[in-house]
């Protein structure tokens, strides 16, 4: 692990596997992921993950011979290999888990469905005595 005249870390781990935690912004929850190589670039807020790497994110979970990751904008991008085959995997394909986000207001499926909201009261239109003069001139 290095630093930079700026502040900013810098790392490189190597295992079999080697694991990174990452408390998310904002969120009771942590981005975890593991490789058998990790290059954290601290300026760029990015991981980058080779062989056999997985990311797993909430609920969220992928898995690729490749992964970077994102996190200032929480994107991930996953590519496969020959090492990400496995007994699990056997083709080596890139394998993903990714749930909807909650939403406030969602419905689930004990909600009941939403009354349509009564119509609002008529507008009474009125003629307007200065425009029927301006139409007369």
């Amino acid at each position: 692990m290095r630093q930079d005249a700026n502040g900013f870390n810098y790392a490189s781990a190597y295992g079999k596997p080697a694991y990174f935690r990452q408390k998310r912004e904002g969120y009771d929850e942590y981005v975890e992921g593991n490789a058998e190589r990790l290059d954290y670039d601290g300026k760029a807020n990015k991981m980058q993950m080779f062989t056999n790497a997985e990311v797993r994110k909430g609920a969220d979970e992928v898995k690729g011979d490749y992964i970077s990751y994102d996190a200032a904008t929480e994107f991930y991008q996953v590519i496969s290999g020959p090492s990400a085959a496995s007994t699990t995997n056997p083709k080596g394909r890139v394998r993903a888990v990714i749930q909807p986000p909650k939403r406030t207001g969602d419905k689930t499926a004990t909600d009941k469905p939403a009354l349509p909201a009564p119509a609002p009261p008529p507008v009474s239109l009125k003629s307007s005595k200065s425009l029927r003069d301006k139409l007369e001139e």
